[in-house]
C-alpha cells in the first residue's frame, strides 16, 4: 500500500488496480472513500480500462479475430508498478503483457499520477498507445476539494439562501410596481402577463446565481428551460400587441404560447 500525506490529508493507494482506497482528512478524521464492504461492494474507486461497461457477449472483433474482454476491462485486477515520488505524489504504471494481449491485442502504457495538494486530491491518467496506429491520450480524472467541517458547508449554504431570499423579495416588489404601472398604461387585461413576466425574471435571477456562482450547470438546467420559455412568451406578446390582438396564454408541451 502506498501512503501519501500532507498537512491536511492522508491517502492510501493500492498497487492492485492503482486504486485509491482511503482519503482521510487529518483534522476532522472524516474518511471520504467507500469502506469496501464486500456485503455491498468490495471496491473503492476502481480504474476502468480499456473499456467502461460491457460488450455484447463480452466479445469484439479486430482484424477478423474475436477477442473476449471482460466487463470494465482488466486494469482494476492488474498489479501496477508503483513509484512514490515524494510524500504527496506517486505514479502507477501498467504495460501490456501476454495476458492483456490475449484480450486486448495492443501495446500500451497506462500511467496514473496521484497528487495531494493543500486540501485537494488530484488524479491524472495518461494512456500511451505504443502501437503505430495510436497516439498518446491524456485524461484528467478527478480533483476533489475537501471541506474541513460540515458546519462550514451548512453555513455557506444558509448565507446563499438568505441572499436569494433578499433578492427575491426585491424583484417581487419591483415586479408588482411595474405590473401596476403598465397595467394602468395598457389596460388591466395585461396584469396577469406582467406578473408572469416578473415571475420569470425572478427565476432568471435565481438561476443565474445558482448556475454562474454556486452550483454546477446540471442542477439548474430545468430552471434555465423555464426561463427561456419566458422569452418565447414575450416575443409572441409583442407580435400580438403590435397587431392589436388580445393575448391569451396557455400551456403547450411545457411552454406558454400566446395566440
Amino acid at each position: 500500500m502506498i501512503i501519501l500525506q500532507n498537512e491536511w490529508l492522508r491517502a492510501a493507494i493500492s498497487p492492485l488496480g492503482a486504486e485509491l482506497q482511503s482519503l482521510q482528512h487529518l483534522t476532522t478524521g472524516i474518511e471520504h472513500m467507500w469502506s469496501g464492504d464486500a456485503t455491498f461492494w468490495s471496491k473503492h474507486s476502481p480504474v476502468l480500462f480499456p473499456i467502461v461497461g460491457s460488450l455484447k457477449q463480452d466479445t469484439y472483433f479486430f482484424e477478423g479475430k474475436a477477442y473476449h474482454l471482460p466487463r470494465h476491462g482488466f486494469a482494476r485486477e492488474k498489479l501496477f508498478s508503483a513509484e512514490k515520488i515524494n510524500n504527496t505524489e506517486a505514479v502507477f504504471t501498467l504495460t501490456e503483457d501476454e495476458a492483456t494481449k490475449a484480450v486486448y491485442p495492443f501495446r500500451f502504457q497506462l500511467r496514473l499520477r496521484y497528487i495531494l495538494k493543500e486540501e485537494r486530491s488530484g488524479t491524472s491518467l495518461a494512456v500511451i498507445e505504443k502501437s503505430r496506429d495510436y497516439v498518446e491520450t491524456r485524461i484528467d480524472l478527478a480533483r476533489l476539494k475537501i471541506t474541513e467541517k460540515t458546519s462550514d458547508v451548512i453555513s455557506d449554504l444558509a448565507s446563499k439562501l438568505i441572499l436569494i431570499a433578499i433578492a427575491s423579495v426585491f424583484v417581487l416588489m419591483l415586479n408588482v410596481g411595474i405590473a401596476l404601472w403598465l397595467g394602468e398604461l395598457l389596460g388591466k387585461n395585461y396584469y396577469g402577463f406582467f406578473v408572469l413576466a416578473g415571475f420569470y425574471a425572478l427565476v432568471a435571477l435565481v438561476s443565474y446565481l445558482l448556475r454562474e456562482k454556486w452550483i454546477e450547470e446540471p442542477v439548474t438546467n430545468a430552471i434555465i428551460k423555464k426561463r427561456d420559455s419566458f422569452f418565447l412568451l414575450l416575443i409572441n406578446f409583442l407580435k400580438c400587441y403590435r397587431n392589436k390582438k388580445r393575448v391569451t396564454c396557455e400551456h403547450h408541451l411545457g411552454y406558454r404560447i400566446c395566440t
